[in-house]
């Protein structure tokens, strides 16, 4: 059994973005396999290529070849047909050929090649919550900010307030972000959390306190306002002795993001060799002809 020559990658955010909304993420955990178990040069025979098929579930001969033909199209992976080596592209030529500027990186195990949808939606949606906390707690200093007050649920008001009490994204909100319906939206999510990349607790606001059981407060309720129909909860609480009905309304989730970031190198200061720089220009001359 060959054994990984990297514990771990760091991959950039907008790399993990591009793949996820560009569908290229059966070729992408091939590119991860060999950069996992290479140098960023393999040789055709090298026993690396049986293992990935296993690993991989792409034992069909056509579905590696059509997934390989498409990363050395991108230019990901390069071959020389005279000595039979790969090369595997490095990610600071990835974000030099996409101008990929931004610094956040996720760290990548070997296992996670095995679920790379789950994590790549578990990165997506990390980012975008700690990128949220970072405006709300560091980005936004000095001037006041609006929420939403949560017993106002009806109308919505706003009302100034500080950060807000958690950070997260409505189901909607996620099926925007990625692309997909909300239905989609709630599988990936759910999916992600199971994997491990992130962690989502329901959140509940009051909306009323009642004195005794209504049984009709949830039905009018969702036809008074119909855009949150399904979203009120009775529960029925003992306080000082005495039994009362609290009516919640469900808040889009907390989502806790579960997987490892890091800052990788400012654009301006990739190493990126003057071969790599003519061969990208010679694929433009030829693209453009």
């Amino acid at each position: 059994m060959v054994r990984p020559r990297h514990n771990k990658l760091q991959i950039p955010v907008e790399i993990s973005r591009y793949v996820y909304h560009n569908r290229l993420i059966s070729p992408f955990s091939i590119f991860l396999y060999l950069k996992l178990y290479s140098d960023g040069k393999l040789h055709q025979t090298s026993p690396v290529f049986d293992q990935m098929r296993a690993d991989l579930r792409m034992k069909d001969n056509r579905t590696f070849k059509k997934h390989m033909s498409k990363l050395h199209e991108l230019g990901w992976v390069g071959y020389n047909e005279i000595s039979g080596y790969y090369f595997i592209r490095s990610f600071d030529y990835l974000r030099f050929i996409y101008t990929f500027k931004k610094r956040r990186a996720s760290t990548f195990l070997p296992n996670d090649v095995k679920h790379l949808q789950k994590y790549l939606v578990g990165v997506i949606l990390s980012a975008k919550v700690i990128g949220d906390k970072y405006y709300w707690e560091f980005g936004n200093r000095g001037g006041r900010r609006t929420a939403t007050k949560k017993t106002d649920v009806a109308n919505h008001s706003k009302v100034f307030s500080e950060t807000p009490s958690y950070y997260g994204m409505s189901v909607k909100c996620i099926a925007d972000y990625l692309g997909c319906k909300p239905t989609r939206a709630s599988v990936l999510k759910n999916a992600a959390a199971k994997a491990g990349y992130i962690k989502v607790t329901k959140k509940f606001a009051l909306y009323a306190t009642l004195s005794k059981a209504d049984f009709a407060a949830r039905p009018n309720l969702n036809d008074l306002y119909p855009r949150l129909r399904g979203m009120f909860r009775v529960v029925p609480k003992a306080v000082k002795g005495v039994m009362e009905y609290h009516i919640m309304v469900q808040c889009h989730d907390e989502i806790v993001p579960q997987i490892k970031f890091k800052t990788v190198s400012k654009f301006n200061n990739l190493q990126v060799s003057t071969a790599i720089v003519r061969y990208i220009a010679n694929r433009q001359q030829i693209a453009a002809a």
